[in-house]
């Protein structure tokens, strides 16, 4: 396994927070507005790189055969969390954002598909008035 650079993103990481202010934000307001985002992709990278993990541990066709039940058993068996859209349907936040026409739909299910500790840590569910 490769660990990347962050600083890779740097450019990027400013440029957005640049467009951010263009827009009226607050340079204050910017953590609020991008610290769930960061968050988030920081949990999916943590899940791929398990599932990745688990890929080489298990062999990618046996863990292709595994039931989506038995596969989630696994997974929580990590302790890292799950994810349907990752696990399951083998798309990231990159793959949805990819789609415009879909991607409302795509993203609220995405979200729908963590487990509820992982939603809870989001704070995604207490937003929308949900429960775990």
């Amino acid at each position: 396994m490769v660990a990347s650079n962050i600083l890779q993103y740097e450019s990027k990481i400013w440029a957005t927070a640049d467009l951010l202010r263009g827009s009226g934000i607050k340079e204050s307001e910017w953590p609020s507005y991008m610290m769930p985002f960061f968050a988030l992709v920081m949990i999916e990278s943590r899940l791929v790189r398990m599932f990745d993990e688990l890929k080489l541990e298990i062999g990618a066709a046996a863990l292709a055969k595994i039931s989506p039940g038995d596969l989630i058993e696994l997974i929580n068996d990590k302790g890292q969390g799950y994810n349907v859209y990752i696990f399951e349907k083998n798309q990231t936040l990159k793959d949805i954002c990819q789609n415009d026409k879909s991607f409302d739909v795509d993203f609220e299910a995405y979200l729908r598909g963590f487990d509820g500790e992982t939603k809870d840590l989001l704070g995604w569910m207490r937003r929308r008035g949900e429960v775990s």
